[in-house]
């Protein structure tokens, strides 16, 4: 109690303080106004007197002297100025006596007097303690517009202080009030499900919490120290970061308030409950949903009102950064409100716009995807030169190529015929058998031609379709972050081309049946009934039977065997002709099952390369095709130990398991290590492994 009792003397001190020196500057300023009114007395009685006198004699100059000062002096008395004051006109009046005593001449007392009764007093016609006084009255001045600023921006603080009260007493209303009072009605009386009234109202509570128990005594302690610490730029800036706390809130206020209109439609039990609650005197009539609509509405008057205070803020306040840093915080809160809500419209406008569409394998409406384009368009056939009929979608991450559906009393709708990844794609301006304008969009898996009527239709198209893959590629590293292997990505042109690195691992571009009219590798003719045009899946060469007769396991495609021509076969069986003591990274005979206790468990010859985390499977050491492959990436690792004494690995993905079993304890170690280290997304060298063995050794 002492230290709150010298705590407010010392306060009381220096509040005193402060009025003295207020008064004194104000008493100050009032003294120099009437020293110049007394100097003006002065001269305008001398003026006059030489004027009326041309030659005066010295007792005649001396008693126009002293009957002026009399004059001047009574003013001052008059006025109730200080004994400094009095002084200060007497030192005054000595310098202007000798000016009119020089003055000999009536021209020159005439334009003395003309000059003084036309203007006011100057630097030039006043002494150095004339001078000193107009000081005073420039600095009043000042002072004067200093403290009617100060004035400005404490009444902007105060309105901040006034709409903050308003803001918290609703929050209150709507958190302590309405969210209570429903949860208590929901346990007794069933008025809604407790979920629901959390999705209404539970949003409020950090919101609330955060105003009433942060910002609004922040606030009302500054403004009631406002005259020691005249700022709230430090308190706007340290609850600036707290504010995104509304972006949340945006988020799903469209979702709450149309559950709670719902709920208002549809039970009476809730709309008279609310509606009690509403009538109360603290609720000023409004209604639950115009004061929901308040904590959107706030960050943008934050926003205002730091602008207004800004401008009113000298350069060199000590608020000034601080207050800056405050409205940058705060403009960055609300922009991220503003994107929140323009996202969720985008969404809501997507999901209208995809709803009619059917045969969807995914997600169409997740969150993260957005409709940028969609319009009618025609299909080019893969093969031969046919136009169908398609609706076009352009998502953020695919594109769909989607079939008209006609159903009799149905409203038109569509069925995803073809998509194409956006990961690793290209668009490219092709050639058509007619005066259309083609497109392809061409990416790792699959690609598809359009063509559109006009070159103007086209170039919106592609456009569009590059600007999203840049814009997908850039979101999906950020994501990621540093990718351990670049994707290769093929450019699309009208070649038809694809470069020996990508065979296999990118889906060739279509050539029409039309464009070849003998095998691409032995230049023989093709025909109806002995000799037929097949495709090569790798290349997309146009080739007869006899030189595509193989099949190979290629990376775009499904597990299954794909037939590509004898080129590419020869290609592509090299790639996995590793050699024993450089190329791959382990390589022992494993036994294979897909069966926990199989006694048809079939040799390998089990090897990962170096380059990628696949398991091959080969009949012999120095085969160059395998008969299986399986990416490591999509598989979880375990071991156990069998009755027959065989040490088993298990390959375990959702919808596959595999085994590997073998007799030597050591290998059983090493492929263990190695498979879990490479399922987890680990890279590994060679001298990785030698490490593992020799740490292994010994520890054993």
């Amino acid at each position: 109690m002492l230290s709150n009792m010298n705590a407010t003397s010392a306060d009381n001190v220096q509040r005193s303080k402060t009025l003295r020196v207020g008064n004194q500057g104000r008493r100050d300023g009032e003294e120099a106004v009437h020293l110049c009114n007394a100097l003006r007395i002065y001269e305008n009685s001398m003026a006059n007197i030489c004027k009326k006198n041309s030659t005066l004699t010295d007792e005649g100059f001396s008693a126009a002297h002293q009957n002026s000062s009399a004059q001047a002096m009574g003013h001052l008395k008059d006025t109730h100025c200080s004994m400094s004051a009095c002084g200060m006109l007497s030192d005054m009046i000595k310098v202007k006596r000798q000016r009119f005593k020089l003055g000999t001449t009536s021209v020159l007392m005439k334009n003395d007097m003309e000059n003084t009764q036309s203007r006011p007093f100057t630097s030039e016609d006043v002494p150095m303690n004339v001078k000193a006084a107009d000081q005073v009255i420039g600095s009043h001045i000042t002072s004067s517009k200093s403290e009617s600023n100060n004035k400005k921006l404490k009444k902007i603080a105060e309105e901040l202080l006034s709409t903050e009260k308003t803001y918290v007493n609703i929050l209150h209303q709507i958190d302590q009030v309405f969210y209570k009072k429903v949860q208590e009605a929901s346990v007794m009386k069933k008025v809604i499900p407790e979920s629901d009234a959390i999705k209404i109202f539970g949003h409020v509570t950090a919101i609330y919490q955060f105003h009433s128990n942060f910002l609004l005594p922040q606030l009302q302690d500054r403004i009631k120290n406002w005259h020691t610490n005249p700022r709230i730029g430090d308190v706007m800036m340290q609850a600036g970061p707290f504010l995104k706390m509304y972006a949340l809130y945006t988020q799903n206020f469209d979702e709450s308030s149309k559950l709670l209109n719902d709920w208002l439609k549809k039970s009476k039990r809730f709309a008279t409950f609310i509606t009690l609650i509403q009538i109360r005197q603290e609720n000023q009539n409004l209604s639950l949903q115009t004061q929901m609509i308040s904590p959107i509405q706030r960050i943008p008057r934050y926003e205002l009102l730091l602008k207004d205070y800004l401008k009113r803020l000298p350069d060199d306040a000590m608020d000034r950064q601080e207050a800056e840093s405050a409205l940058a915080l705060i403009a960055d809160a609300a922009a991220h409100s503003n994107e929140i809500l323009a996202f969720i419209d985008g969404c809501e406008k997507r999901n209208k716009k995809l709803q009619s569409i059917s045969d969807v394998n995914f997600d169409i409406t997740e969150a993260s995807r957005e409709l940028i384009k969609e319009g009618p368009i025609k299909r080019l056939d893969n093969w031969e030169d046919k136009q169908f009929d398609s609706q076009l979608c352009l998502l953020s991450d695919i594109l769909l190529d989607c079939a008209p559906i006609f159903k009799v009393g149905r409203k038109k709708s569509h069925k995803v015929r073809a998509k194409v990844d956006l990961t690793g794609a290209d668009v490219c301006e092709v050639t058509t058998y007619d005066s259309s304008y083609g497109f392809c969009v061409h990416g790792i898996k699959s690609s598809m031609e359009f063509a559109t009527s006009s070159n103007e239709e086209r170039q919106e198209w592609t456009n569009a379709i590059k600007k999203a893959i840049g814009i997908f590629e850039v979101k999906r590293r950020s994501f990621r972050g540093k990718l351990q292997r670049e994707e290769t990505v093929m450019f699309c042109s009208d070649a038809y081309t694809i470069k020996n690195e990508l065979l296999g691992k990118q889906c060739p571009r279509w050539i029409k049946d039309r464009e070849a009219s003998k095998c691409m590798i032995c230049k023989k003719d093709f025909s109806a009934l002995l000799r037929i045009k097949h495709h090569c899946r790798a290349c997309a060469k146009i080739v007869c039977a006899e030189c595509s007769g193989k099949q190979f396991r290629l990376e775009y495609s499904t597990d299954e065997l794909q037939r590509v021509c004898d080129l590419c076969h020869n290609i592509l069986s090299h790639r996995i002709t590793l050699d024993p003591t450089q190329d791959k990274l382990v390589g022992d005979y494993l036994c294979f099952s897909n069966k926990s206790q199989s006694k048809k468990e079939k040799k390998y010859f089990c090897l990962i390369p170096c380059e990628e985390p696949k398991l091959f499977f080969l009949k012999a050491s120095r085969d160059i095709e395998a008969e299986r492959v399986i990416n490591l990436n999509k598989f979880k690792v375990a071991c156990n130990k069998c009755q027959d004494g065989l040490f088993r690995l298990k390959l375990e993905r959702k919808d596959k398991i595999y085994y590997l079993s073998t007799k030597d304890k050591e290998v059983f170690v090493k492929w263990n290590w190695v498979l879990t280290e490479l399922a987890k997304g680990t890279p590994l060298t060679k001298e990785d492994i030698e490490a593992a063995e020799k740490q292994q050794y010994s520890s054993s």
